[in-house]
């Protein structure tokens, strides 16, 4: 019997409802049609990481200095800001220090009016040119986030519902009468976004857009019909994705949906799942939000700072909750949301996954650590975290049968198998199963099989003599170096007799 093996992250408020987990791995659907599973579904691993280059910086610190923002510019040249200073990355791994920026938060939005870009951070502006050369300026009143569009930059204030506009292709130039306010509502905006040439003005409760109208007097003009009944509660959650626009919402009756912009009307690309997750962190105002493309994929990645990925105990209660980072990624082509965390194996717990800031250059895809200077390649042809375990995870739905006891004779995993390597850790990869009995509360000790040593491509992966549960979960891992492409799972189990 097949049982849904191949699904995504979903956990309930209840485990006893559902406990599914998908961890570092992400269903692909077989656009054929003619996959193994009734789904058509099959589980890959996600991308691992490799050392691009270490920016010197102070971890020692409390708190320690991290890579604070990552982007491209000047036709694929890549920038990132780590201990408040400015890097140009080169494509060997080199870098080179440009200038020092002081920020008292940390948070730093950049754009790009096509010759230069500009940096706000707390207050504060600097420009920088294709030459490198960085200045100061008075980019607008108090600045906290940029955008830029048709040549201009577009600042915005800081704690107001004004937005003010640079000269064309001149970050330099601000008169202090070239502002707008967004004033459908009365909160005050937290970001500005621009995409297909409008601004998006995110309020805490609503949103508004604008366009360049070309008027001589001030050219962002509000688009009727254009007033979104939905806000946004994290500043940094807004992205592109699969040409739209996605954040991580809230409004005067609540916080905690992921929406995307369907023409001017909000979709909710989250579910109860993740949202019960979101739910339980004690802040996601916090929430880092960027998009990438790959393998034909085009994922929405969350990081949220402040809140630690491991469950709760039974009780519900975790009294040495350390907040350690959780990382969310929608895939657009299923729609599925999965989970990318670090596991630490000093301490045994997962972390949010090191990848907080994304920029793709040198045709690479790289993202900042957020615990040290550290910026990585990303790539599916990498099967550990820049030398550390990338361990994977799939917790399965429940099996019951109308709570009636079952046995379970048999469990076979259908992947890839002989993925083994030559020699070392991943010579002979382990796949380790896990059994609860009462739901997802409590878990019996891991069982090993192996995944197969280079070149058993016919091997199988089996686990017997399972016992017997009314309420059965599994749950099978990996943390070897190999490739992993899990497709399906196959069961044999009869029932009992009586209740």
């Amino acid at each position: 019997m097949r049982f849904s093996f191949v699904g995504p992250s979903y956990t309930l408020q209840s485990l006893t409802a559902e406990c599914e987990r998908t961890i570092n791995l992400y269903p692909e659907r077989i656009e054929s049609g003619r996959g193994k599973n009734s789904e058509g579904l099959w589980l890959m691993g996600t991308p691992g990481l490799k050392l691009f280059c270490a920016l010197p910086v102070h971890t020692d610190w409390e708190p320690p200095q991290t890579v604070q923002k990552m982007f491209s510019a000047f036709n694929g040249r890549a920038f990132a800001i780590a201990g408040s200073v400015l890097w140009e990355l080169h494509a060997d791994g080199t870098y080179t220090a440009l200038a020092t920026l002081n920020s008292a938060t940390g948070r730093y939005s950049v754009a790009s009016n096509g010759p230069q870009v500009l940096i706000v951070s707390d207050g504060s502006a600097w420009l920088m040119n294709e030459y490198n050369i960085v200045m100061p300026v008075s980019g607008g009143e108090l600045p906290v986030q940029v955008a830029g569009i048709d040549g201009y930059f577009i600042t915005l204030k800081k704690d107001s519902r004004q937005f003010q506009i640079s000269g064309l292709l001149d970050g330099t130039a601000w008169d202090g009468l070239d502002f707008a306010l967004a004033e459908g509502s009365g909160d005050n905006l937290i970001a500005i976004f621009a995409d297909h040439r409008e601004l998006w003005a995110f309020g805490r409760t609503r949103i508004e857009v604008f366009y360049d109208s070309g008027d001589p007097d001030f050219p962002f003009t509000r688009i009727q019909g254009a007033f979104i009944e939905q806000g946004c509660i994290a500043s940094d959650s807004v992205a592109k994705l699969d040409n739209s626009i996605v954040w991580l919402g809230g409004d005067e009756r609540g916080k905690g949906i992921a929406w995307r912009a369907n023409g001017y009307v909000p979709q909710r690309i989250s579910n109860h799942g993740v949202e019960t997750a979101w739910a339980r962190y004690p802040r996601i105002d916090d929430a880092i939000g960027w998009s990438y493309q790959d393998y034909g994929h085009q994922f929405y990645v969350l990081h949220f700072p402040s809140a630690d990925p491991n469950p709760l105990v039974v009780a519900g209660l975790n009294e040495d909750y350390s907040y350690r980072g959780a990382t969310w990624v929608l895939d657009a082509s299923t729609g599925m949301w999965h989970e990318r965390l670090a596991w630490n194996a000093e301490v045994g717990v997962w972390e949010g996954h090191r990848g907080r800031w994304f920029c793709y250059a040198f045709d690479k895809h790289l993202v900042g650590d957020w615990k040290n200077g550290n910026i990585y390649e990303m790539s599916a042809e990498y099967f550990d975290d820049a030398g550390d375990p990338k361990r994977w995870s799939r917790t399965c739905p429940h099996i019951s049968d109308e709570q009636r006891w079952m046995f379970y004779h048999q469990l076979q995993v259908d992947m890839q198998a002989g993925v083994g390597l030559a020699v070392g850790q991943g010579s002979d990869p382990q796949m380790y199963l896990e059994v609860s009995s009462d739901g997802g509360f409590t878990w019996g000790p891991a069982l090993a099989a192996s995944m197969g040593k280079i070149g058993q491509t016919k091997w199988r992966a089996i686990w017997r003599r399972l016992g017997r549960s009314r309420d059965r979960v599994f749950r099978v891992s990996g943390s070897d170096p190999v490739k992993t492409a899990l497709v399906d799972a196959y069961l044999q189990a009869s029932g009992g007799n009586g209740a």
